[in-house]
């Protein structure tokens, strides 16, 4: 966590007030793309290796996906505040995440199936009560799905904005709480920031406004660091804590960076290289922990750099062969 906190502060921060209409421009969507994978990588590795300085992101992974949730609410509400989502719009949103989902997961069954075997009532076990599509970590897939579902189902339910936006929170809380009678709390804390991206974008001249105000902002950042600071090596305060911090701070790390944040020059082609292979990073990870699997006693260091070595192989390997391949569907 605070290592991330340095990044963002130091790396990619500018404390220049940049001339901008917009709560979330491409170049901040950019930052986020390449720098958010990679927390969610280091989270999932802490797991394996407790008590080291990776522990730190162990938690933070609600927040990361949280803000990957805002990114697509906000950027679907983007394109579709004047024109219509159809049907076929629906259909292609969710094609276009599906595709990506084919040769992670024949890689990874491949790999499984050579390793460890594969016993068909487990994967269909763990797809049901996990909410995965047989590769590890995509119920991020699923529930992005069901979001796009609820957004279609409220612009047909009322088009206006304060109606559309009322039926968004309705259809979004009675989701999350089918959610909680099943699923554990990671299904249903972040996704809210779907929904709020999706208010940002419809109110975003209103929260503009608001967020001009010194005092907003002053409020916003002691909520950022209280928030950034809560879940330092510890569990979360409370129970349900999450409920509440991931959405809350996903507002306030907007607020925080709002017409400050962007990309040194000289860090223009990583951030640009890691922003093309964010979504297959995250796909990869499943196989890249199967191929890591005898290599759990590594050097932290190297077991880290070793690890990204091989991700960032694969996810490049995955995107060649979705645009040579899949795309041509």
């Amino acid at each position: 966590m605070i290592i991330i906190l340095l990044i963002l502060l130091f790396v990619i921060y500018n404390t220049k007030v940049i001339e901008n209409t917009s709560l979330l421009t491409l170049e901040q969507t950019k930052i986020l793309k390449a720098v958010l994978p990679i927390t969610i990588i280091l989270g999932h590795i802490s797991f394996s290796h407790p008590h080291t300085i990776v522990s730190d992101f162990r938690y933070y992974g609600d927040y990361a996906v949280g803000m990957f949730f805002f990114i697509s609410g906000y950027g679907l509400r983007y394109k579709y505040t004047e024109k219509a989502f159809t049907r076929l719009d629906l259909l292609k949103r969710i094609k276009k995440i599906l595709l990506p989902l084919v040769f992670p997961i024949i890689i990874y069954g491949i790999l499984k199936y050579r390793t460890e075997g594969i016993n068909l009532q487990e994967v269909l076990y763990s797809s049901i009560n996990d909410v995965n599509l047989f590769l590890p970590f995509t119920w991020f897939i699923i529930i992005l799905i069901l979001q796009y579902f609820l957004f279609y189902i409220a612009l047909r339910i009322q088009k206006s904005r304060k109606g559309f936006c009322i039926s968004v929170i309705s259809l979004q809380v009675i989701a999350n709480i089918l959610l909680l009678l099943k699923y554990d709390s990671y299904i249903y804390t972040s996704n809210l920031s779907f929904t709020i991206g999706v208010l940002a974008k419809s109110y975003e001249k209103e929260i503009i406004e608001i967020l001009n105000k010194n005092i907003i902002k002053y409020i916003l950042l002691l909520l950022f660091v209280i928030i950034s600071f809560s879940f330092y090596k510890g569990y979360p305060p409370i129970k349900g804590y999450a409920l509440i911090a991931v959405p809350t701070y996903v507002v306030c790390f907007l607020g925080v960076s709002y017409r400050k944040m962007t990309i040194n020059k000289q860090l223009e082609p990583i951030f640009s290289f890691f922003n093309s292979i964010s979504f297959q990073m995250y796909l990869c990870q499943g196989i890249t922990f199967i191929i890591m699997k005898n290599l759990i006693n590594l050097d932290l260091f190297a077991y880290i750099v070793l690890f990204f070595i091989i991700n960032i192989a694969l996810s490049k390997f995955v995107l060649f062969l979705e645009k040579k391949i899949l795309y041509l569907i």
